[in-house]
């Protein structure tokens, strides 16, 4: 992490935007530049020092960041491996309900086919029955009619016949 160290507050200059302004900053900078040039700055021991301790920081930062990585790697690696299972479970759970439906599906096309075998059977015999009741109804209504024909006619009104007549005794 860097850290910016602050201006003393006796540095800053209040600058205002009037011409000629930014020629006097130019000049100002220049001649900063020019003292640490002549001895004003820091030494190279201490600009040696400053890059060792940059660098210890860095590698300790490096070696922190590095064994986060690590952990937040395994974590990532734990995290997908728990979400692959779940995925094949899941998977799994979705396969089983669709063969459970289908299996569920055919059974029930077989029931109706079945019972649409059975209602089609009784009412085949329903249908005979039906007919063969009319057939029935019909030949007893016939003989009802011809019975009743026959004892109504012989009795109301006697035809002679052959066996009927009387003969004489004398005869």
């Amino acid at each position: 992490m860097w850290t910016i160290k602050a201006p003393i507050v006796e540095d800053v200059a209040v600058r205002t935007n009037f011409p000629g302004d930014e020629e006097e900053a130019i000049d100002e900078e220049q001649e900063e530049l020019e003292l640490k040039d002549k001895g004003g700055g820091k030494t190279q021991e201490a600009d040696s020092r400053d890059m060792k301790k940059k660098a210890i920081k860095e590698s300790l930062k490096a070696k922190g960041i590095g064994s986060h990585g690590q952990q937040t790697n395994d974590k990532l690696r734990n995290l997908k491996k728990r979400q692959r299972g779940l995925l094949m479970k899941l998977n799994q759970e979705r396969e089983h309900l669709n063969a459970m439906s289908k299996q569920l599906l055919s059974q029930s096309q077989e029931r109706i086919q079945e019972l649409t075998s059975q209602y089609n059977h009784l009412r085949a015999q329903l249908d005979t029955k039906a007919i063969l009741k009319v057939i029935d109804d019909s030949f007893r209504f016939h003989d009802d009619v011809t019975d009743s024909d026959v004892t109504t006619v012989t009795s109301e009104t006697p035809q002679p016949g052959v066996l009927d007549m009387k003969l004489p005794s004398n005869v």
